[in-house]
């Protein structure tokens, strides 16, 4: 190819830019490749889950009694239980801590009307919520 005077190249204002955009991107992509060396492998925590094995409401006791099943690969600590939105007392959960697997009795003493239903959210430490619909007989 023969050099041509009318011919112009990148200037080198707009080549000096370049250059600078692409030192300081290699330099943060490899910043952020060693810091996860440095620094360790974030652990991710698992939230806890859990299944209902069974509930009932007995409106006159004023007794709410529920069977729930830790499903998820963390221990469940410190219930907090909600109906129709307002937390009640704290409920009592026996056993306390919920271990991986375990079955836990959860009873709520409450005022609770008959043949209405409710809405239950059970939250734990771990942030862990469980939500349900249950009616009362």
């Amino acid at each position: 190819m023969e050099y041509s005077p009318d011919r112009r190249g990148v200037s080198s204002l707009i080549a000096t830019l370049l250059l600078v955009t692409l030192a300081l991107t290699t330099t943060i992509v490899i910043y952020q490749y060693f810091m996860g060396y440095i620094t360790g492998f974030r652990v991710v925590y698992a939230m806890g889950s859990m299944a209902l094995d069974s509930a009932s409401i007995d409106s006159e006791a004023g007794l709410l009694t529920i069977y729930i099943r830790n499903t998820g690969r963390t221990t469940l600590t410190g219930f907090v239980a909600y109906i129709d939105g307002i937390q009640t007392a704290e409920p009592l959960v026996d056993p306390d801590p919920l271990k991986e697997g375990e079955v836990g009795m959860i009873q709520i003493f409450s005022n609770l009307s008959p043949l209405r239903t409710y809405e239950i959210k059970l939250v734990t430490h771990e942030s862990t919520v469980f939500v349900f619909n249950l009616k009362a007989k």
